[in-house]
């Protein structure tokens, strides 16, 4: 059966899966290292198809619930780290000719600032950069409170946040110096180019 420590983990995972799958449905992808987070492996990723025509949205399902991920809260407490990718997007974890999945520049990104997050406060508003140049010629990510509004994330009696990293040009950046993080989401809203970090858009300055 467990010990007390394997059931309350099993329970917690259990209880997080469903509290993201309620926000984005049935989960089609299940990425997950043969190494716990917590021991140093990569944060388990879930990939869902249901949530946006034509995108899939990745989310870690590792980061909350005090299981000990080690990492820094910010304002709304522990979260989760979302990206959304246009279907076919090179970024995105695909599988190999032998079979096994590859993370991709996604999963490496995902993976990355969830293990940053352990070490440093990831706060909505800011900018991280420079990316690597599988990116380009996107150069930073944005960081967006994407459990703001209508989006709610918890389970087990507490609320969490869901940290959505979108990528954005260096003109962008710039922009988002100048200007404030609302003004560039603004602007991104109305290109029809949010929550999806795509390379591959127009500017929309």
């Amino acid at each position: 059966m467990g010990t007390h420590s394997e059931r309350r983990y099993t329970e917690l995972l259990r209880q997080r899966t469903a509290a993201i799958e309620g926000l984005f449905g049935k989960h089609s992808l299940y990425l997950a290292s043969p190494v716990p987070f917590y021991l140093g492996g990569d944060a388990t990723i879930l990939g869902f198809d249901e949530y946006l025509p034509d995108h899939t949205v990745f989310c870690t399902n590792e980061m909350t619930g005090a299981w000990g991920s080690g990492q820094k809260p910010g304002n709304s407490g522990e979260f989760e780290l979302v990206m959304v990718l246009a279907k076919g997007s090179t970024l995105a974890p695909s599988r190999a000719a032998d079979g096994l999945m590859r993370k991709g520049w996604l999963g490496v990104t995902l993976h990355g600032f969830a293990k940053y997050s352990t070490q440093a406060v990831l706060t909505p508003g800011e900018v991280a950069g420079p990316l690597p140049d599988a990116f380009s010629p996107h150069t930073h990510l944005l960081f967006v409170d994407f459990a703001a509004g209508k989006v709610k994330f918890g389970f087990g009696g507490r609320q969490y946040g869901l940290l959505l990293l979108i990528s954005i040009s260096a003109a962008e950046e710039r922009y988002h110096e100048a200007h404030g993080a609302e003004a560039l989401l603004k602007k991104l809203r109305k290109a029809g180019s949010y929550p999806a970090s795509d390379p591959a858009r127009m500017d929309v300055l």
